[in-house]
């Protein structure tokens, strides 16, 4: 255990990476994760529909869309093709997050306003891709910065 006023030194066994270790995003890996997420639960979504709702296939292809487009085009407004410290990227990934959460927002009420789908698939259909996207963006960062913490450990 650390001595209670030194926070900076690492647990006995215990590797951090640096907060200089520059990296960039898997930016083909995040988005390609993203899409098999938002493919699963429109996969999902249509087992449902089809039970409960049989109309309500233009919610779902809608929600879903706007639930992984938000987060992608967020994505991609950060600059992950930029090398940055992984402190950065943690920040950065937070504000992509809630840019995402505006952006899915904004395009689920344009496809509302503009097609008046079933807003009991659509609504649900926004919120759970949108919350398998991230969840799974946030597993390949963190098995990115995983990969450089054992690349780091073994120099």
């Amino acid at each position: 255990m650390s001595p209670p006023g030194n926070q900076s030194s690492p647990e006995i066994g215990e590797t951090r990476p640096s907060p200089g270790v520059d990296f960039r995003l898997p930016i083909a890996r995040m988005l390609v994760s993203a899409l098999a997420a938002g493919g699963l639960v429109f996969v999902a979504g249509a087992i449902v529909v089809v039970a409960l709702r049989p109309g309500g296939f233009p919610g779902l292809a809608g929600g879903v869309g706007a639930g992984a487009a938000g987060p992608a085009v967020a994505l991609l407004l950060i600059g992950p093709w930029k090398t940055r410290p992984l402190l950065r990227w943690g920040m950065l990934l937070f504000a992509a997050q809630g840019i995402s959460v505006v952006g899915a927002a904004a395009l689920a009420l344009l496809l509302y306003s503009a097609t008046r789908p079933d807003p009991l698939v659509l609504v649900p259909a926004l919120a759970a891709t949108f919350v398998a996207v991230w969840a799974t963006l946030a597993r390949v960062f963190g098995a990115h910065v995983q990969a450089l913490r054992a690349g780091a450990a073994s120099r």
